[in-house]
């Protein structure tokens, strides 16, 4: 409790910034009244000889204060009284004339400090061994709000030379040296070496510490600590973020957070990402989480952002992210809220969970600038094993063979072979390599400027991010950030004022492929001839050059800004007035290209471009004032808040296709098209407003009790049905700060029960569904003259969907290993469905949105353990891991049987269930796919289905090893992830690319039927798709044979780095060096055949390996 209520004082850049009381009243022992608290609180105690820190930590757990003092393991003391004061306790343990003390009152701490001439070797300045030169060594420690750290301590390195800084954070004392490196620390911050000119004041700033019990964490609008709260939220801090070298900075959190799931889509460059955490709570409407940057709600639903397709959407989840607008090094910390407590402040909008990316802010002290510069190399992790041409001439005669066909030269008869009889067989062309072969560069630079006054804190800073594709060095992603935050409080701290804007603009430069180029024949002519020219044709015979395919581009354009302005005022003592205004603006443009240079002259020699443009603005303004009162009493701390969040957001996106262009240099310019189709601009405007009370009380640091009310109203529903009310209730029991648990204390030092329960709602759904639509009659229905024909019926009947989160949860610190151990039991019940339920054809209309009687549980447990394992001068070696298990359920859908979904999901079962028809494997006479049929009618349908597993992992995590000797600091991240995904069966059935087919194949089809008798995993080859052969090849697709298990093991991130801390930098004016190096999944464990297991779609591209170093420098 006690040192949470310290890093409280640094809360959460989001929301709660401005809340805590920032400046400090300390005075010595001396000049404090008789009420003091030294004076005030009373202790019994007996302890002989023993260990220092076990007689201070009773101390703290009968007072509930914090006190502040250097602990030696080793050092034994005695310290008995029986109703005493706590300054007599501390008179006898440190000698009344040796010891003064700094009471905080805000923060219920007290600095233990030596007294001026007190002769102590170890809190006092020690002398140097020889009578030479001395130099003075002078300046301030403070924190990252600038506020003084009184008593933080500083030494020399190397030296027993050391003193503490006073009640302000400064200090002052003399050194043999002129040039040396200082340590200093403090409780509850990060220790820091920094290297010193003798007679230049310094300004030392200290982090707070990345212990997870005391990580400072966002609950609904309070800012608080693992350690004091009921809810579940979980922190990603700004050394792991930067730890990977990705260009999306969600990315950075794989294998990190128990219970979140992200998934590339594909490889390429601003790909889209699935968020998943703690499973899928909507049938139908996402289960995407809510997104705060800053205190503002991106106006994004959805995992894509682009309205025309490229590259980047060649799978069933594939697109481009609207996430990649940020850069890593503008981020300090991410924060995911899981539970009911955390997410219920949010209503309806963190019903899926909420994850809330907070931007570096300045720091006090001089101006500093930092320069990061990274470069690196990727290329593809996992490419298919694909036929040599002696193979694939070998699979293309024999399925001739199987077909009873014979090999021609005649086009258009079925023998017709011209890769066989026309084309070089001895030719050899490994096509995935050159076409996604290469090496892409990238690189990242950021430049800091930072520093301010304890009053005024600045922070810009700007980067740029260039990321080349491996399909051409012509494609890439560019990205440019300015991020800009200014902090500003009043010298009685009653006001303050903090201003936060981050601008970025990307463009990705990729393109629109119509074929997979991969699969080509090996014996393909190359792409171009000796004068550099597109090939089109070899033998007579027309070819589907890929580079062809590259000259379709594809350019998507995002600019972001993202502003919020959070001033607060203090009324008087506890009470404060505050709120958050924030805007944000999303500018997407599209345009995709098919030039005449990309189509084959010898197929149409009246060709004409053609091009596509789509455009996308996406506004929002969110406004929440608030007003809280905080108080400590007697009988517990309360906090209390009252607020109203207003949101207001609106979209326009349109579409424009351009025709008939004759020159491809005007392919850019709609007016330049002889044709141009307009689509209809859609607009849409959703506004939300609720009421919220929010209310945290602890008692005595033993029990907490968090409480939360919200009343939400969203235009996205009928005024019949637009409210609807939230809440959310947390309790804790820390009780290791029970008497009875002093027994244990030498092995745990906290412990704590925790549970909530609450209910959120989910509006995810599109706008004005509940309204009467109709839509233009194309050319008119009579006559041609135009005419309106109904899309769908007024519906005031559905509303939200909600969701009944429950929680339990244990933490534990233990000692021997400075281990945190985590255990958390979910179960999520979302009910009030939301589908589109089918309706008679007699209405005139197809369907209606309807709330069914449906429910999804989500239950699980999940697991983190932190720990130090070997510590000593010089070297740590730290590890941990995090584990998920995970269960999705569709416990009730009424009537399904009826429905249309019958057969699509299983009540019992997971709502990504693979309901499918069951095969029997090849069979063994004939050489082709059998499939089971139950009822033996001859004809598959949903009661041929079999339950063969499901989509979502059955469990999944990380594990965690870092080591650090002197300067140099290694981490490695592995995760790991047990599930099924399509496999490449089914990725060339569903693309009609059959094996036996001019397409080449995967090494893994040579186990193939050849001979009656033979067992095999795949049929006879057979050069015709609509054969007998492939007859049933849609059924296949939906059978138990197109899904593996895609479970894999990567080496996800690797970190390692080194710094450079020495005068001679400092002579040169360079506070900070350090020199890295930065690996992104360097390998994969997996019997997954077709591809990269994760994004498991065999012929998109493969998730990236990245290798990069870098150079960070601080001026």
């Amino acid at each position: 409790m006690y040192l949470s209520l310290l890093l409280k004082k640094h809360a959460s850049i989001l929301y709660l910034l401005l809340l805590y009381l920032s400046l400090f009243s300390a005075e010595r022992t001396q000049a404090q009244p008789g009420n003091s608290v030294l004076d005030t609180k009373r202790v019994t105690i007996s302890k002989k000889n023993a260990p220092l820190y076990h007689i201070l930590e009773e101390l703290e757990r009968q007072t509930h204060w914090l006190i502040n003092t250097p602990r030696d393991g080793k050092q034994l003391s005695t310290l008995e009284g029986e109703n005493i004061t706590l300054r007599v306790a501390l008179d006898k343990l440190f000698g009344k004339q040796q010891a003064d003390y700094i009471v905080l009152d805000h923060l219920s701490i007290i600095k233990v400090v030596p007294r001026q001439g007190a002769d102590s070797a170890k809190n006092s300045v020690a002398r140097s061994e020889s009578p030479g030169h001395r130099y003075r060594i002078s300046g301030r420690v403070m924190d990252e709000e600038g506020n003084g750290l009184p008593g933080a301590t500083l030494q020399v390195k190397g030296t027993t030379i050391g003193i503490g800084a006073d009640s302000t954070g400064h200090f002052a004392f003399s050194v043999p040296e002129n040039q040396l490196v200082l340590i200093s620390t403090y409780i509850g911050y990060e220790n820091i070496e920094v290297a010193v000119l003798a007679g230049k004041p310094i300004d030392i700033v200290l982090r707070k510490s990345n212990r997870r019990l005391d990580e400072v964490t966002i609950v609904g609008y309070m800012g608080t600590s693992k350690r004091n709260t009921t809810g579940s939220v979980y922190r990603i801090s700004a050394a792991d973020i930067e730890g990977s070298p990705v260009g999306n900075p969600l990315l950075s959190l794989q294998g990190k957070v128990p219970g979140l799931i992200l998934t590339q889509s594909s490889g390429v460059a601003g790909a889209s990402i699935r968020v998943n955490l703690r499973g899928v709570n909507s049938l139908f409407n996402g289960s995407q989480p809510l997104y705060i940057v800053n205190g503002v709600q991106l106006p994004i639903y959805g995992e894509q952002i682009n309205q025309l397709s490229s590259v980047a959407s060649q799978n069933e989840n594939g697109g481009i992210t609207p996430f990649s607008m940020f850069g890593l090094n503008d981020i300090e910390s991410i924060d995911i809220l899981k539970d009911a407590v955390a997410t219920a402040a949010y209503g309806s909008r963190g019903a899926n969970g909420v994850v809330i990316i907070n931007t570096k802010k300045g720091l006090p002290g001089k101006l500093r600038v930092t320069v990061n510069y990274m470069r690196g190399i990727s290329n593809v992790s996992r490419k298919l094993s694909l036929l040599n041409t002696r193979e694939y001439v070998a699979m293309r005669k024999e399925a001739f063979r199987n077909d009873g066909i014979t090999l021609n030269k005649t086009p258009g008869t079925p023998g017709y072979a011209p890769d066989i009889l026309l084309w070089d067989t001895t030719r050899y062309t490994n096509w995935p390599k050159l076409l996604t072969g290469r090496n892409a560069s990238l690189s990242d630079l950021n430049i800091g400027v930072s520093g301010g006054t304890e009053y005024t804190r600045l922070l810009l800073s700007t980067g740029v991010y260039n990321e080349q594709t491996v399909y051409s060095k012509d494609m890439a992603y560019l990205r440019s950030t300015i991020n800009l935050a200014v902090d500003h409080r009043s010298k009685n701290s009653k006001f303050k004022m903090g201003v936060y804007a981050n601008y970025s603009v990307d463009n990705n430069q990729l393109f629109n492929p119509s074929s997979p180029g991969e699969l080509l024949p090996p014996n393909t002519a190359g792409p171009y001839d000796e004068h550099n020219n597109l090939v089109w044709q070899e033998g007579g015979e027309q070819i589907a050059n890929p580079m062809a395919e590259r000259l379709k581009q594809y350019a998507i354009v995002k600019n972001n800004l993202i502003v919020n302005v959070s001033p607060s005022y203090e009324l008087f003592a506890g009470f404060k007035l505050k709120t958050s205004i924030g805007c944000t603006g999303i500018n997407v443009y599209e345009n995709s290209r098919i030039p005449i240079a990309a189509q084959n002259p010898d197929a149409d020699s009246t060709r004409t471009g053609s091009s596509f443009f789509a455009t996308g603005k996406y506004r929002s303004v969110l406004i929440d004032p608030v007003a809280e009162y905080t108080r400590k009493t007697r009988i517990g701390d309360i906090v209390m808040l009252a607020g109203y969040s207003f949101q207001y957001a609106n979209s326009v996106t349109t579409s424009e296709t351009g025709l008939g262009y004759m020159n491809d240099n005007y392919l850019r310019i709609i007016d330049s098209a002889t044709y141009k189709i307009a689509t209809v601009p859609d607009h849409n405007v959703y506004k939300y407003g609720a009421f919220f009370t929010q209310l945290n009380y602890q008692y005595k640091g033993r029990y907490i009790v968090d409480l939360t009310f919200r009343r939400d109203g969203s235009s996205k529903f009928s005024p019949e049905r637009r409210f609807g009310n939230f809440w959310a209730a947390g309790g804790a029991w820390v009780f290791s700060n029970e008497k009875f648990f002093d027994s244990w204390r030498s092995v745990l030092s906290y412990a704590k029960l925790r549970s909530s329960i609450g209910v959120t709602g989910n509006d995810k759904i599109a706008n004005y569904k509940y309204l009467d639509t109709w839509s233009p009659v194309p050319g008119g229905p009579y006559q041609g003259i135009p005419g309106l024909s109904p899309d769908a019926l007024y519906n005031p009947a559905y509303s939200w969907e909600t969701c009944r989160k429950i929680e339990m949860g244990l933490d534990l610190e233990l000692k021997p290993a400075d281990m945190l151990l985590s255990v958390s039991y979910f179960n999520n019940r979302s009910s009030n469905q939301l589908v589109k339920y089918n309706l008679a054809s007699q209405t005139g209309f197809n369907s209606i949105l309807k709330n069914i009687d449906a429910v999804i549980r989500n239950r699980g447990w999940e697991f983190t353990m932190d720990a130090s394992l070997y510590t000593t001068r010089d070297f740590r070696l730290s590890g941990g891991f995090n584990f998920t298990l995970p269960q999705n359920t569709l416990l009730r859908f009424d009537k399904l049987a009826t429905t249309s979904y019958y057969g699509t999901y299983v009540i019992g079962q997971s709502v990504e269930v693979l309901n499918r028809l069951r095969s029997e494997g090849v069979n063994p006479q004939t050489g082709i796919f059998t499939l089971r049929d139950k009822d033996n009618n001859d004809t598959y349908n949903a009661t041929d289905y079999e339950v063969i597993g499901h989509l979502d992992p059955s469990f999944y995590g990380s594990v965690r090893l870092g080591l650090t000797w002197k300067a140099l600091s290694v981490t490695m991240l592995g995760d790991f992830r047990k599930q099924m995904a399509p496999n490449y069966l089914h990725a060339i059935y569903i693309n009609n690319v059959m094996p036996g087919t001019a397409f080449n194949q995967s090494v893994e089809v040579l186990d193939r039927w050849q001979k009656p008798g033979d067992i095999a995993q795949y049929p006879r080859y057979s050069t015709s798709p609509g054969g007998e052969v492939y007859a049933d090849r849609r059924l296949m697709v939906n059978s138990d044979r197109a899904y593996s298990d895609a479970s894999f093991f990567k080496l996800r991130n690797l970190y390692v780095y080194y710094t450079l801390n020495s005068p001679g930098l400092v002579r040169i004016k360079v506070e900070n060096l350090r020199i890295y190096c930065k690996g992104q999944n360097l390998f994969t464990m997996t019997k997954y055949k077709g591809g990269d297991p994760e994004t498991a779609s065999p012929l998109s591209l493969a998730s990236l390996r990245t290798i990069t170093l870098g150079l960070q420098a601080t001026f």
